[in-house]
């Protein structure tokens, strides 16, 4: 009977030890910029403690909301540079999901959010961009944005009270436009 505890007791341990070499080889084989999205991420929820509830993840970008501080982080990494922006929801003024269109072709160059924050500080997320994604995501990515617009919009109004107020300064719920390049 010892014997058979023990036996289990290693494989366990084998097991754990196995399960953690994977996870580091994983992360090695993952691409640079991933990799230093994920490492700025973990790091800004570890600086300032972030209750994360929500995240995606897209090519060399990622989107995270709080909900206990009520932030929303973007992450991009670009040219071989991570920038990162947290923004608190009570400044929001403005969300909404807008696409640029080719006048030429036809095509989505880009869907995204449209954040107008108060001084008018206007901060754009890309979803998809035809320059780095492939178009077989594109209504993947314009649901995922249409989600995230109805996430703010709704962490918007918790922290302001009820969800009237959301409908009386229109926070996300501008008609849907599409902007065209």
């Amino acid at each position: 009977m010892i014997y058979v505890l023990f036996v289990l007791l290693i494989c366990l341990l084998f097991g754990m030890v196995y399960s953690h070499y994977l996870v580091k080889f994983d992360e090695r084989r993952q691409p640079e910029g991933d990799r230093e999205i994920n490492k700025t991420f973990k790091r800004l929820v570890k600086e300032y403690k972030l209750n994360v509830y929500a995240v995606d993840r897209f090519e060399k970008r990622l989107i995270a909301i709080d909900r206990t501080k009520s932030v929303l982080l973007l992450v991009e990494y670009k040219d071989g540079r991570t920038t990162e922006q947290g923004f608190q929801l009570e400044e929001l003024l403005s969300c909404r999901v807008v696409k640029s269109v080719n006048n030429l072709t036809g095509y989505v160059q880009k869907v995204g959010l449209e954040l107008i924050f108060q001084n008018n500080h206007v901060v754009h997320f890309q979803f998809f961009d035809d320059q780095v994604d492939s178009h077989n995501v594109l209504n993947k990515r314009w649901r995922k944005a249409q989600q995230w617009r109805r996430e703010i919009q709704f962490q918007w109004s918790l922290r302001q009270g009820n969800a009237a107020a959301c409908e009386s300064r229109n926070i996300g719920l501008l008609p849907k436009q599409s902007s065209k390049v």
